[in-house]
């Protein structure tokens, strides 16, 4: 979706999440901050908008995913090429696509698997997520709620393509809680606008450990178990791949040995030759991309 919306004068859609959440994996609530600053000051941006591969991989993509998510509903669309805005609060959208049916759309949560049904026009944010992790990101969902702010729809739907090529469909009912702290936040921006302050360093919530004993109870043993079978797992299969590594050094030595690179048996066949690959060059970027950590340690009665 091309971009309708007016940095200086109004928060885009694509902005709120970090001004809500303090960072997402392309910026900060403080950059953003400095982007409006600027061009206010009348400071010159040459190419203030050019998109990446991904956006412009979105932007392609994103009438054919809007059809596919929609013939999946049985709903109609339309893509808008205006911006939506809440000059109060100095906001505006720039939707992908308003969707609607006049039989209502039916849809469940493939998380939570819990049942929606939606009247009237909504709001379709269409995604290309090749990191995709099976959920909505929190992100999506303020940006959404952003956008209901603006044009008054009272519901939303966030449709993505995966890494896999599948079309993953997700409800956004409006959260009233959610449309109050962003009102809360877009107020306190543009404080910060006009007083020519800072935003505090962003600072990484901390995460506190939960004691799985108090909250499971009567399930904490079979999670003990699950824990226990997990790291037995995991030692067996680096004993395993010890052990190949070992048999796989002493084949190549016994080929080595007698001058071959490629040969059979019975029942097998072999190759063991150097050769020289293609080196991948990795860039680093600021961008962060989603990801899961996971990781089991036993606690030491010591």
């Amino acid at each position: 979706m091309p971009k309708f919306t007016q940095t200086g004068k109004e928060i885009g859609s694509s902005e709120c999440p970090a001004i809500v959440l303090g960072k997402t994996a392309y910026t900060t609530n403080q950059k953003v901050l400095e982007n409006h600053r600027s061009t206010i000051a009348g400071v010159e941006k040459i190419n203030e908008y050019r998109p990446s591969q991904a956006q412009d991989r979105g932007n392609f993509l994103e009438e054919g995913i809007a059809q596919w998510a929609c013939k999946q509903l049985h709903a109609g669309f339309e893509m808008p090429e205006f911006a939506h805005q809440n000059k109060e609060l100095k906001m505006g959208a720039s939707i992908d696509a308003i969707i609607s049916s006049d039989l209502g759309i039916n849809i469940s949560d493939p998380v939570t698997q819990e049942e929606y049904t939606f009247n009237g026009d909504g709001i379709l944010e269409i995604k290309t997520d090749f990191y995709h992790m099976d959920k909505v990101r929190e992100e999506w969902v303020i940006q959404v709620h952003h956008q209901m702010i603006c044009s008054g729809f009272k519901w939303g739907i966030v449709a993505v393509l995966n890494q896999k090529g599948h079309l993953k469909i997700y409800p956004v009912p409006r959260n009233e809680e959610l449309i109050d702290e962003i009102i809360y936040k877009v107020n306190e921006f543009w404080s910060l606008v006009e007083s020519d302050e800072d935003y505090p360093p962003y600072k990484e919530p901390v995460v506190e450990a939960v004691n799985l004993v108090e909250v499971l109870k009567d399930s904490n043993e079979s999670l003990d178990d699950l824990c226990g079978d997990y790291l037995a797992c995991m030692a067996e299969a680096r004993r395993k791949t010890k052990e190949a590594q070992n048999i796989k050094d002493g084949i190549i030595i016994k080929l080595e040995s007698i001058g071959v690179e490629q040969g059979y048996t019975n029942n097998y066949q072999l190759k063991s030759q150097d050769v020289m690959r293609k080196k991948r060059k990795q860039i680093e970027t600021d961008e962060e991309v989603p990801g899961h950590i996971f990781s089991i340690k036993e606690i030491s009665n010591e």
